[in-house]
């Protein structure tokens, strides 16, 4: 019998009792999937969140190894950065930080820093599921691992600028800001740039 069930904005045909995606492949539960499988995971490779979303194991022209969110269309670095910066020296742009080093190394790697409306998103796809390194605590023993957001926060009296985290632990994009001094070294998750970017 074969039954068709929509998950986000791809279609899933249920043949037998698996479901095949429309590209072809039967996906993989992502919570199935070790460290290494997603690691190693060859182009074209898919796999379903708990959440009910499609991801795609592809190469970017620009970003190199990504998962891209087939709902979303976002394309996500495959690897997180292990190194740590500044959202700090950057100007803001229409509520985004531009310039930073965090901006600066996504940018040198050929994507940008995520929004905060598109890690929110993100995270009700189930990308952690997927994503490596999304789940894991501080290497400084604190708590979540934060990733930097494009998205400015706010100024404080004093003038420090804060920006919008994205929190490992929690999956919180919108109640964790942090000021975006060089004090305050957070790691980066790039996505691919838009077009016109």
């Amino acid at each position: 019998m074969k039954r068709e069930y929509f998950i986000g904005i791809v279609t899933l045909l249920s043949v037998g009792g698996f479901a095949k995606t429309a590209l072809g492949a039967y996906p993989t539960p992502c919570v199935d999937m070790t460290e290494e499988a997603r690691r190693s995971a060859p182009v074209g490779s898919v796999c379903l969140t708990s959440r009910g979303y499609v991801f795609q194991r592809i190469t970017d022209e620009a970003i190199g190894a990504a998962w891209v969110d087939l709902a979303s269309g976002v394309r996500w670095m495959a690897d997180r950065q292990e190194d740590v910066y500044s959202n700090d020296g950057g100007r803001i742009e229409n509520g985004v930080i531009i310039g930073s080093p965090a901006d600066q190394d996504c940018r040198d790697s050929g994507g940008r820093l995520p929004s905060r409306v598109e890690f929110a998103l993100a995270e009700s796809h189930g990308f952690r599921e997927v994503l490596l390194g999304m789940r894991k605590s501080s290497p400084w023993g604190s708590g979540s691992l934060s990733f930097w957001s494009s998205s400015f926060h706010s100024t404080d009296e004093l003038g420090y600028t804060y920006s919008y985290v994205f929190g490992s632990y929690d999956g919180c994009s919108s109640c964790n800001a942090r000021t975006t001094s060089v004090n305050h070294h957070t790691a980066v998750r790039c996505v691919a740039q838009v077009p016109n970017e």
